[in-house]
């Protein structure tokens, strides 16, 4: 169930061990106002900030780090850290900044609570309570993701960064592209092996997600779908290999090629024989989901015929 749960079952209780909230944390966002118009700035920006995230002398468990954009041609770096700014500031800041191949136009690392560092990591300015019951309001949208084990390489960047500098600002709706960093030195989402569960993305590095999107009452066009199809393309046409993220559901693959982006080749064929022994019958099913064997599937059928 962990990782392919809609393959095998219906999850009806969650039980939590909960933790205290740090008192207090650093929030960092760091503005870069059209750097995309300057593709090999971007490259070297992403450069610098991909090094930081592994070195093992300036990060730990500690910060987390997305890389984000949208319409615009800017770019930023946010992020939490769990500690305090005297901390931050003597320990992992200066490498952060203080080696950035271009000056931000903005930056602010300020020490907040943990609720607001929510509320300014969700990209709001304050905190949003509904007026109404019910759920939020929704939109209509398409995502794809990309996850890769290892660094994306100078070409992989400049491929990506011209597509979005050609066609992000005139995208046929409104856009995001949010690039997480997943592992790096001191991870503890890559620290557990990546067979221990169906989420091979314990072995990632990156993360990232292209979501576009239009209102609800609206039909998302033909012309969205191409540009992000066009991003994720940019980005993985130099990359020898690379996966996807299940929870980033993409309705436009095919069974057998959201399985291999999803968990690989060795996770399908161990997950198919769990599915042979706990739902033989194929009673969780869905257009991504693991399929029992046919064999299992005939056995199945002739001992209905018989009961």
């Amino acid at each position: 169930m962990r990782g392919a749960a809609d393959s095998f079952g219906i999850v009806t209780n969650f039980y939590f061990r909960t933790h205290p909230t740090p008192g207090r944390v650093v929030h960092i966002d760091l503005g870069f106002d059209n750097l995309l118009v300057n593709v090999a700035d971007a490259v070297a920006v992403f450069q610098h900030i991909q090094k930081f995230a592994q070195d093992p002398y300036s990060i730990d468990r500690r910060l987390t780090l997305s890389i984000r954009f949208s319409g615009s041609l800017g770019l930023s770096v946010m992020g939490v850290y769990m500690g305090t700014l005297w901390q931050l500031g003597d320990e992992a800041l200066p490498k952060l900044v203080g080696g950035l191949p271009v000056t931000p136009s903005s930056s602010s690392t300020e020490e907040v609570s943990w609720l607001r560092s929510l509320v300014l990591l969700s990209g709001s300015k304050e905190l949003e309570v509904p007026q109404t019951k019910g759920p939020p309001s929704q939109d209509n949208f398409f995502t794809k993701s990309v996850t890769t084990n290892g660094p994306f390489s100078a070409e992989t960047l400049a491929s990506y960064f011209q597509y979005v500098k050609d066609k992000g600002p005139s995208a046929p709706t409104a856009w995001d592209a949010i690039i997480n960093l997943h592992g790096g030195f001191d991870s503890q989402i890559t620290a557990q092996d990546a067979g221990s569960s169906a989420y091979p993305e314990r072995s990632a590095l990156w993360i990232v997600q292209h979501y576009a999107y239009v209102a609800a009452g609206r039909t998302f066009p033909q012309e969205g779908f191409e540009f992000v199809e066009g991003l994720n393309e940019a980005m993985t046409r130099h990359m020898p290999r690379f996966g996807a993220c299940a929870n980033y559901v993409d309705p436009t693959l095919s069974r057998d090629e959201a399985q291999e982006l999803y968990y690989g080749t060795e996770l399908v064929r161990r997950l198919k024989d769990i599915k042979d022994v706990v739902d033989p019958g194929n009673v969780f099913s869905n257009p991504h989901s693991i399929e029992p064997s046919r064999q299992t599937v005939r056995e199945t059928q002739e001992e209905e015929l018989e009961e």
